[in-house]
């Protein structure tokens, strides 16, 4: 199973980052940001404590207006914008 899906699963991020490589579970997630999955990908940056990703997922759920309400307070809370 490829990591977008193990992902999309619910399988920690930082398990994935040890299994495969944090550079590569990082582009991951940065492509699910720009494939309409920001909000799972906020969850997987989230587990990563990685605050670029972070940031970058909550900007696009706040902007897009398109995510659920959980998704926006998820991504307020974490948002410095």
């Amino acid at each position: 199973m490829d990591i977008r899906s193990q992902l999309l699963q619910g399988a920690s991020a930082t398990d994935l980052a040890r299994r495969y490589g944090l550079e590569v579970v990082r582009d991951e997630i940065e492509e699910m940001i720009s494939h309409d999955l920001a909000d799972r990908a906020l969850n997987a940056a989230i587990s990563l404590r990685n605050d670029v990703l972070i940031q970058m997922a909550a900007r696009v759920i706040l902007c897009s207006g398109s995510y659920g309400e959980g998704a926006n307070t998820l991504a307020k809370q974490h948002s410095r914008a």
